[in-house]
């Protein structure tokens, strides 16, 4: 910010004297020192005439303090009796900067307009704080940058890179047509930055213009759903599950996946997988109930998902039994891990 004679927060010059170079009116705002080199250009300053005659005694009645802003040679928009009275000055008059009572109340105002005395935080004022916090922050960020669509499981920001700006887990809002919501997934950067979010069937990016993005790091932006619907790949099945319930929530770089039929799919082997809607960093255990050769199973199925994959294994049971290759089978199962 460029120095006014307002600031409150004003710099000093160590041991800094010199003279008026041409008398001034008790009136002017502008004053022209013999020199300015060593006083302080990005805020104002506070200097003091005729404190001293040349000889160095003490002239209490000429005596001025004023506040002004460097300017080329000068000394302008000066503020004139900040202590003392405005008057006239000669030429020759001696100039200071010294600590000044005034220049300390400045500082003290400044720190008290929102700490106490003991310095714990007072009440704040609209220019401390960002106007979307005091009215409300729906826990969205603008995005100034364009997205531009790729696939449905990716979008493009040209030109430059914003990666640090897509973390994994971060929220998504955008409009196409509707508002849509999704979760990023992973970005990286060559020529441009590319986004990838982890598809899901209720709010899909669609091969059109992409307008009103926002981005999110809260835990609950306002309106962002609770959880997203999508479809899983299976095997072992000659017809699947049907009438899936199948969807998924984050938590930054985890995600916690429920996989539902709620009716049975037709068994054509003894094996049972269904992907995650996104590639596990670490392996993680899961578990479930199911149904197996439409006897509902006594035990708990056990779920794995391994470090590098998508692909979630369900076993019969926590001792990986096999399941009948033939029959009704499903299973609800839940499994989270880190992505």
């Amino acid at each position: 910010m460029a120095a006014a004679n307002t600031d409150k927060l004003i710099k000093a010059a160590d041991v800094w004297s010199t003279t008026l170079s041409s008398g001034i009116t008790d009136s002017d705002t502008t004053l022209t020192p013999a020199t300015v080199t060593g006083l302080p250009t990005d805020t104002a300053v506070m200097l003091v005439i005729d404190r001293v005659d040349s000889s160095g005694t003490k002239t209490p009645v000429k005596k001025e303090v004023m506040v002004g802003v460097v300017s080329g040679g000068n000394i302008a928009n000066l503020v004139r009796a900040v202590e003392g009275t405005a008057q006239a000055h000669t030429a020759g008059a001696v100039i200071e900067i010294r600590l000044f009572a005034a220049q300390w109340d400045k500082m003290v105002d400044w720190g008290l307009a929102e700490h106490k005395q003991d310095g714990t935080h007072g009440d704040v004022t609209a220019d401390s704080l960002d106007t979307a916090v005091l009215k409300g922050w729906d826990g969205w960020l603008t995005d100034d940058d364009t997205w531009v669509y790729v696939t449905a499981a990716t979008f493009k920001i040209v030109g430059k890179d914003v990666t640090a700006r897509f973390a994994k887990g971060t929220k998504l809002k955008f409009s196409q047509t509707t508002t849509k919501y999704a979760v990023v997934a992973a970005s990286s950067f060559s020529t441009d930055t590319t986004v990838t979010i982890i598809v899901n069937t209720t709010h899909v990016l669609a091969n059109a213009a992409i307008t009103a993005p926002f981005y999110s790091y809260a835990a609950r932006p306002q309106g962002y759903p609770d959880y997203f619907a999508y479809t899983p790949t299976y095997t072992g099945f000659s017809a699947n599950p049907t009438s899936e319930e199948c969807k998924f929530s984050t938590h930054g770089n985890r995600i916690f996946v429920r996989i539902a039929g709620a009716s049975a799919g037709t068994s054509n082997a003894t094996g049972f997988t269904a992907t995650s809607p996104v590639t596990a960093v670490a392996a993680a255990l899961g578990i479930g109930n199911g149904v197996d050769n439409s006897s509902v199973l006594s035990s708990p199925s056990r779920c794995v998902i391994p470090a590098a994959s998508a692909v979630i294994t369900i076993h019969k049971d926590f001792a990986s039994g096999a399941w009948t290759g033939s029959g009704n089978k499903y299973c609800t199962a839940e499994i989270s891990h880190y992505f």
